[in-house]
């Protein structure tokens, strides 16, 4: 995520293609579905989050939680990690 970044800081979602492009049908975490929603590839949403979010605690929630498949779990983790800067 570190390397889409640095090529593209202003455009979360051309990192967000790049990531979908290497890792969406790589090691699913279960059989017969659509779609993955592996635990990996959330995590990787979160980082995108906190990349391109700058700071900002509600565009980073926005940024991940557009991200993900399985996006309920995203933005509060993303709040996690951004709350000790706001105490």
């Amino acid at each position: 995520m570190l390397k889409f970044y640095r090529e593209d800081s202003t455009d979360w979602k051309k990192a967000w293609h790049k990531l979908q492009d290497k890792w969406e049908y790589t090691d699913i975490c279960g059989a017969r579905i659509d779609y993955n929603i592996d635990a990996k590839l959330n995590g990787a949403y979160i980082v995108i989050g906190l990349l391109y979010g700058e700071g900002d605690v509600f565009r980073t929630m926005d940024i991940s939680t557009r991200c993900g498949h399985d996006s309920d779990c995203n933005f509060p983790q993303c709040h996690v990690r951004q709350a000790p800067r706001h105490l």
